[in-house]
């Protein structure tokens, strides 16, 4: 499998044809709209399409109305590697596989949105580097202590399995920052997320507290929560002392 630096792509009504621009590569990376199929096929006939350059492939993302196509629109060189060009990606689309979003309700239309617009800021902190000729994903005395049969391996063939180890590739081009925010909004509702935070943090704390303590009255829970962060010294001591050491460090 052949690696370009520079991609021409092809929108029709139910495809998106991925042609190279750099070689005489005649495959063309076919993605099917509506079956959702990805093939790689030689000599295809490209019918009249809405073209643009692209410099990559990000992924595909799926949300509320269905996969996203998310391809490097601008790219920036910021260094090399023993020869290798390093580039940061600058911008980024996403395509939506649907045509439209008619098949939505009211609130899908409204999630998806706030979906994309969370995408659409991890996409713009411009923490993405990537190199079509050299393996960014082990360290450069990793590959000076590797065989010559692991470096004759397509790039995509060598990639470090301890950091693809349960992890989508999706997930893997996201910065560690981001990593976090996105597992935790996978999990949860949109109703959740327009609240302020004071209130997700108090659902928080109650998701993970026992029945047995939402049945005690209010000044008792403050209490323990005290004491589950107070030493042994301190509950050891007489409740009139306790009071006034309270009071003292208070």
């Amino acid at each position: 499998m052949s690696v370009h630096d520079s991609l021409t792509l092809h929108i029709t009504a139910d495809k998106f044809y991925i042609e190279p621009k750099d070689s005489k590569d005649s495959e063309i990376l076919i993605i099917d709209r509506v079956s959702q199929e990805i093939s790689l096929q030689g000599n295809a006939e490209i019918p009249p399409a809405v073209t643009k350059s692209i410099w990559g492939i990000f992924g595909i993302i799926r949300l509320t109305a269905g996969p996203y196509l998310i391809v490097i629109t601008k790219k920036e060189k910021v260094g090399e590697i023993c020869g290798h060009t390093v580039w940061k990606v600058t911008d980024t689309e996403m395509l939506s596989y649907k045509r439209t979003t008619l098949h939505l309700t009211e609130k899908q239309t409204t999630d998806n949105k706030t979906y994309v617009n969370l995408v659409d800021h991890c996409l713009k902190t411009e923490s993405y580097y990537f190199s079509t000729t050299y393996d960014l994903t082990h360290s450069l005395q990793r590959l000076s202590n590797t065989s010559i049969d692991f470096l004759s391996m397509p790039l995509h063939e060598r990639v470090s399995l301890q950091r693809l180890s349960n992890t989508s590739i999706d997930f893997l081009s996201i910065p560690l920052h981001e990593r976090v925010s996105l597992q935790r909004l996978s999990n949860t509702s949109i109703d959740f997320l327009s609240m302020p935070l004071h209130e997700r943090v108090s659902l928080q704390r109650l998701s993970n507290t026992s029945i047995d303590f939402f049945s005690m009255p209010l000044h008792e829970r403050v209490s323990l929560q005290r004491l589950s962060n107070t030493s042994i010294d301190f509950l050891s001591m007489p409740l009139h002392e306790r009071v006034l050491k309270s009071t003292k460090i208070e």
